[in-house]
């Protein structure tokens, strides 16, 4: 008898073009040797990997590693199915997944505007904590607030005043904001 370490896969939630895998153990829990022939998936996005010419003792294992990369939004279902000269020579895993779009999420930032004769603020980004930086907008922003579009991830943020001559100040205490 062929055994799988799984009857049925979900993945869940998988954002659209990336790649992620899990594995199935294939164990031979009879008394004489069998011979996988064949490993495939069948739905979209799922693929499945693993030796399809593999001579199992009994009580050996073989690992079948399934993967599932959506190319678009919605849920998908599939199986993988796994061939061989075993009185059960059929073994079928269901398999599951969702593609889902990143979120874009809105930062809103506001800082306490400059006493000194400021004509604007500029708006520094960085995934890196103390930088480097990327300047968000191209032209001083006269309120002393921003709103930023970003994905999930770890964001800091500085702040420079320039006044009419273009002299920025030093960058503000820098911001570190979280979006799940």
């Amino acid at each position: 008898m062929l055994s799988a370490s799984n009857a049925s896969i979900s993945f869940g939630d998988v954002k659209v073009g990336t790649p992620t895998s899990q594995l199935i153990t294939l164990t031979n829990t009879g008394n004489a040797s069998l011979n996988i022939t064949g490993i495939s998936a069948s739905g979209s996005g799922f693929t499945a990997s693993g030796n399809s010419n593999t001579v199992l003792a009994p009580n050996q294992s073989e690992n079948v590693y399934v993967n599932f990369t959506p190319a678009s939004e919605g849920s998908a279902n599939g199986t993988v199915g796994i061939v061989s000269n075993a009185m059960n020579a059929m073994v079928s895993i269901s398999v599951s997944g969702t593609g889902v779009q990143e979120q874009t999420r809105t930062v809103n930032l506001t800082w306490t505007p400059s006493e000194s004769n400021v004509v604007g603020y500029f708006v520094d980004r960085s995934t890196t904590e103390g930088g480097p930086y990327a300047r968000l907008n191209s032209a001083a922003n006269p309120n002393p607030s921003f709103a930023d579009s970003v994905t999930s991830g770890t964001y800091y943020y500085v702040v420079t005043a320039t006044d009419a001559n273009n002299v920025q100040s030093a960058y503000s205490n820098e911001v570190q904001t979280i979006v799940p």
